[in-house]
């Protein structure tokens, strides 16, 4: 496993005052933004098959502005060509040169939150229709959750959460901000080996008519297929599912692990 801590120091307060104000509960993460992806090297997309395929099957959920671009060869492949929208634009399936993204965000500071089951089953029937129509194979696959939760001083709860009481005493005494990445590898179902990367930070929900920004720990969690070299594993339909079926319950797992209920034993000394 891989992690990497980045942090800023802050001054405003004495260290005693600092060390009063120590706490490490953390509010209920809210699912604020999520962002499921298959790229598709061997089948470039075609825009006027997501426009005729999407708009002819989905059109109700893509009733949104559409956009799409003539773009030169030499641009970068990530770029996308094509991008439909909800009506409400928090939902939003943009096409590059090789890839397909379906995007669901939230109002900031709204009371909703995106639904990760239903959202993973709507992102894998839009991939797996345009597939078929295609013939085609997905050679990657992965998906992004956001998740944030409220906290008056993120950078002094996620450092009382994740460091040890020395380090506190020492170098991360008053944060300003916090940063904690770490990566794992390992396999699901079916033996697909993904990466997992969940990265932990401070943040700021911005201000919306008459609610003020709010401070925030943010959890992005980054769930996707292992590409070895220049080689990926390819899925077909059947095969994308059995990646995404399992990311909802695999995702709440993971966050689990980072950040316990409440009732449940922080982790043992190692």
């Amino acid at each position: 496993m891989f992690g990497v801590i980045g942090i800023m120091i802050r001054f405003p307060r004495s260290e005693k005052q600092a060390w009063a104000a120590g706490r490490t509960a953390v509010h209920p993460f809210r699912n604020i933004r999520f962002q499921a992806v298959i790229w598709t090297p061997r089948f470039p997309v075609k825009v006027s098959r997501v426009f005729s395929y999407f708009l002819g099957s989905y059109g109700q959920l893509f009733g949104g502005e559409p956009f799409s671009v003539d773009l030169p060869p030499d641009v970068p492949s990530e770029i996308p060509r094509a991008i439909l929208r909800s009506e409400d634009g928090l939902t939003v399936l943009q096409a590059s040169a090789d890839r397909l993204d379906m995007i669901r965000t939230v109002t900031p500071q709204g009371g909703a939150e995106v639904q990760l089951s239903e959202s993973l089953r709507l992102a894998t029937d839009l991939f797996a229709g345009y597939l078929g129509i295609i013939d085609g194979v997905a050679g990657r696959l992965a998906c992004v959750l956001v998740r944030a939760s409220t906290d008056d001083d993120p950078a002094w709860t996620l450092s009382r959460h994740f460091c040890r009481d020395e380090v506190l005493a020492g170098p991360i005494n008053r944060p300003k901000e916090f940063e904690l990445h770490a990566l794992k590898r390992y396999s699901l179902d079916r033996g697909i080996e993904v990466n997992s990367w969940v990265r932990c930070r401070t943040g700021v929900q911005q201000a919306v008519a008459e609610k003020p920004e709010q401070r925030v720990i943010v959890v992005e969690q980054d769930l996707n297929t292992v590409v070895d070299g220049d080689r990926a594993r390819e899925f077909a339909p059947d095969e994308m599912n059995a990646f995404f079926t399992p990311v909802s319950v695999e995702l709440d797992r993971i966050l689990s692990l980072y950040f316990p209920p409440e009732g449940h034993s922080r982790w043992s000394a190692r």
